[in-house]
């Protein structure tokens, strides 16, 4: 059977109509371009040769991460009950933000607005849709909370409708502070928080994964790593390598917090508080 790879597409591939199981089957449906393509990556052709330059690849995330910095400013999902695998497989329709918002509210809009984003990048649309739920929900909350961090760094305060994590004990003070605290101490440039963004999420280590999902990530985690040590040694100059093992500790203070935001909810619930967050902020936490 003859294959071959012309281009990278830029949008989603259509859905296999047969379970994904085209050529388990003998004869297959030879027009499935979903089988086709991962019978494509799992021949070995993968996207290496077709990379991007490490400026095109920096202003390919920035252009993303600005919609979704504009839609959480600016809009509110028309849906009140999404959940992840709804704003996978959909297009989200907006409306104009409320005045007023709640943190029950924030949480939602702000945890859509960052399941979008991260849907945009080839390796996730490019993955079976349980791949696609796999690296979302494993990643999404971890996202969420870098963005807030760089952009409570960025302007120098930390503010949310209501407030969040406003006690004093030493779990909300790690909570509020540990990330932010990285991201100053190591004076995280744009571009570095770019690339360091979309490098946490292409994880091919993630648990239960396809083959071919683990390859298409390993694949885009090496495009976006490249580009990080490429403006890490332009930038850095001698000091580049150890640059961009800094940055990339960034990772292990990231899986610190996470596990403190879960700790704090799974306490709520112990306590029989209300936690007070959105059920599609839930399938990101392993809660009781």
């Amino acid at each position: 059977m003859f294959f071959r790879r012309r281009v990278v597409r830029t949008a989603p591939i259509k859905p296999c109509k047969y379970q994904e199981s085209c050529y388990n089957v003998t004869p297959g449906p030879a027009d499935c371009q979903f089988c086709r393509f991962y019978k494509c990556i799992q021949a070995g052709m993968t996207l290496q040769p077709l990379l991007q330059k490490s400026s095109d690849v920096i202003q390919y995330i920035a252009q993303l991460n600005a919609n979704r910095k504009f839609k959480l400013l600016n809009c509110y999902p028309l849906e009140p009950c999404l959940t992840v695998s709804t704003v996978l497989s959909s297009d989200i329709q907006y409306s104009a933000r409320p005045l007023n918002m709640d943190f029950h509210s924030w949480t939602y809009l702000s945890t859509v607005t960052c399941i979008e984003f991260m849907k945009q990048f080839p390796f996730v649309y490019f993955s079976k849709s349980a791949d696609q739920l796999l690296i979302v929900n494993a990643y999404f909350i971890k996202i969420h909370s870098f963005c807030a961090a760089f952009q409570s760094y960025s302007n120098g305060k930390c503010s949310l409708p209501e407030g969040i994590f406003t006690g004093n004990t030493v779990l909300e003070t790690r909570i509020r502070c540990r990330l932010v605290g990285k991201l100053i101490e190591l004076k995280v440039a744009d571009d570095e928080f770019l690339l360091m963004l979309v490098i946490l999420f292409s994880n091919p280590a993630i648990p239960n994964l396809s083959p071919t999902a683990r390859l298409l990530s390993s694949s885009y985690r090496h495009l976006y790593s490249s580009a990080l040590f490429d403006y890490c040694m332009h930038t850095y100059q001698s000091f580049g390598p150890t640059r961009f093992t800094d940055l990339l500790g960034i990772s292990s203070v990231l899986a610190r917090h996470y596990e403190d935001v879960n700790q704090h909810f799974v306490l709520l619930q112990l306590q029989g508080a209300d936690i007070g967050i959105h059920g599609i902020v839930t399938e990101g936490l392993d809660l009781l």
